[in-house]
């Protein structure tokens, strides 16, 4: 298969899949070679294991990061830096993308940028909601509420369940105005650590308008 006939079969896909290279009806062992040449000169890009991406030129859709996160790895949804950053709660640009999932850890640096994916236990998988990016695809994301938990359960030792100033000083972290103190501290409920829970309850004390009855 030339690459002027592969483009334009897959060219109105958003990403390139194991699926759909089988549904081309080409040998796999050739097709792997020939993807694999088509790389070194650039006209694909891999993201990860039997998953790709036309270079820019050749594209006729152009996914967001967290929608090739989502396409990754299934099931995961956006969160803990990449959603505190989308919901305007941290300071910083965040270029590393990080979805949680039930399953495996697993990082992957392409082309499109670097892709982490932090394993939770079924029980904590909840808390995320679809959303359309740029290019009106959805993605799932979690809920500034459940981003911020899924933080705090990854970064656990570095919290203190009496020191308030680490939320502004060290993370610089805000959620007036988006968090909604009612539900952050229910879905904190959820999780099994006491220091968790109580570490939401202090955020929430502290940081959010009307504290914990709002």
């Amino acid at each position: 298969m030339r690459y002027q006939e592969f483009k334009n079969q897959v060219r109105r896909y958003p990403v390139v899949t194991a699926s759909l290279l089988n549904s081309l009806g080409e040998d796999e062992r050739v097709l792997r070679n020939q993807l694999s040449r088509w790389q070194k000169q650039g006209l694909i890009l891999r993201l990860k294991k039997g998953m790709y991406l036309l270079n820019r030129d050749d594209r006729s859709l152009h996914p967001s990061p967290f929608f090739l996160a989502n396409q990754m790895v299934f099931p995961s949804y956006i969160s803990l830096e990449s959603a505190l950053a989308f919901y305007q709660m941290i300071p910083e640009v965040v270029y590393q993308v990080t979805s949680v999932t039930t399953g495996k850890p697993a990082r992957y640096i392409s082309a499109e940028g670097a892709f982490a994916f932090r394993h939770v236990k079924p029980e904590l998988f909840f808390g995320f909601t679809a959303l359309r990016d740029e290019s009106g695809f959805d993605i799932l994301i979690a809920e500034p509420e459940k981003a911020l938990l899924d933080f705090f359960y990854f970064n656990l030792p570095q919290f203190s369940e009496s020191d308030h100033r680490i939320f502004a000083e060290s993370y610089r972290i805000a959620g007036e105005g988006i968090l909604r103190p009612g539900l952050l501290e229910q879905y904190a409920a959820r999780f099994s650590s006491k220091k968790l829970r109580r570490v939401a309850h202090l955020f929430s004390e502290t940081h959010l308008a009307g504290g914990v009855h709002a």
